[in-house]
């Protein structure tokens, strides 16, 4: 059982997700915390796809996309997140639930104070 589930939908936001995953690979979790990244892709047409594939081997990331969660997409639809991040949530066993998106925590630079403390990450979250 993990720790810490953090849970996230996009849609043709790669660059914005590359940040983020890069950003969550240099978190280093406190006592021997366990975490992992649900990411739920609302069928985007950019290399999203590329970009989740690419990070799995770095870090504890689950990929699935919002038809494979029965949440199938219409063509130019546009939806907010919500629905999607709640229903990727049921595929956490965590004790903890962290719902954001991928802009969050998308520095690529140190940055002075960045300690979300909240989420019992290391002081040196983000340099």
């Amino acid at each position: 059982m993990k720790n810490i589930s953090v849970v996230s939908a996009t849609y043709n936001r790669a660059e914005l997700l590359d940040n983020a995953l890069y950003t969550y690979s240099r978190q280093a979790l406190l006592g021997g915390l366990t975490w992992e990244y649900i990411l739920v892709d609302d069928m985007s047409t950019d290399n999203t796809k590329e970009v989740a594939i690419k990070w799995a081997s770095k870090i504890p990331l689950v990929y699935v996309t919002s038809e494979e969660l029965g949440l199938p997409k219409k063509p130019g639809e546009w939806r907010d997140g919500c629905t999607l991040r709640n229903r990727a949530s049921t595929l956490s066993n965590a004790e903890f639930l962290i719902l954001t998106h991928p802009e969050i925590l998308s520095l690529r630079t140190p940055c002075s104070g960045c300690t979300p403390r909240a989420w019992a990450w290391e002081k040196n979250a983000c340099g």
